[in-house]
């Protein structure tokens, strides 16, 4: 869920177990109040941790994961995937990126386990348990989520399904279509937007998958011509 209130994240944050991994350690205790508190930024928690999202330009959030020891390994990859789609669905988000430290093993097998892919290594990408740690830059687009999230499939076929059913009731006649699981993962998506109150992003997500076999003709025959 949601929060607004920054003193379980600041738990979380100052945890034994949890401080070390994350920030420049110099810093100290650490208070993320106002991080929290701009509105532009989303924190998510459950059971065991959360993750907190900060937005870097529109549609572009960098995210930040804290975890108890108790909710590693498969709650912490479930909350994780959960964090995704809430934000593809429910925010403005088209990407989400996170930085690794070279040696924190466990944020990179997160990463890696929710469909993130690599991107880029910056040599001076932050402090990490004391000392200037090269950075890896890991990066999720919602088109890689669309075909990443296996509920997407499910909604969508639900989707049509209930849309050929009212098409009937209204006696519209039903056009040739084919079952496509990639539509169905479009169109799912699609609607858990429209749920979430960003029914322009799901037109735009939409518009872009019909419109790929056009480019992909304008470009093959523009490549023909060369």
């Amino acid at each position: 869920m949601r929060s607004f209130a920054a003193k379980r994240l600041n738990e979380l944050a100052n945890h034994p177990d949890i401080r070390p991994f994350i920030a420049d350690p110099d810093e100290g205790v650490l208070d993320l109040t106002a991080q929290v508190r701009n509105d532009s930024n989303v924190l998510l928690l459950g059971e065991h941790g959360g993750c907190m999202l900060l937005k870097l330009t529109p549609a572009l959030y960098e995210v930040h994961t804290l975890v108890r020891p108790e909710g590693r390994g498969p709650w912490a990859l479930a909350m994780a995937k959960s964090v995704l789609r809430w934000m593809f669905c429910n925010t403005d988000a088209c990407e989400i990126v996170t930085r690794v430290p070279h040696g924190n093993q466990p944020a990179r097998s997160l990463s890696v386990a929710v469909g993130m892919q690599f991107e880029l290594t910056r040599p001076d990408g932050s402090r990490y348990k004391g000392k200037v740690t090269p950075i890896d830059l890991y990066s999720i687009t919602i088109q890689q989520w669309v075909q990443k999230d296996q509920t997407m499939e499910q909604i969508g076929a639900r989707t049509h399904a209930a849309m050929r059913e009212q098409a009937k009731k209204l006696g519209i006649a039903e056009p040739p279509h084919d079952e496509d699981a990639d539509h169905n993962r479009v169109v799912g998506a699609c609607a858990e937007m429209m749920i979430g109150g960003q029914s322009l992003k799901a037109v735009s997500l939409y518009n872009r998958w019909a419109d790929a076999p056009r480019q992909r003709k304008a470009r093959d025959h523009q490549m023909s011509h060369i």
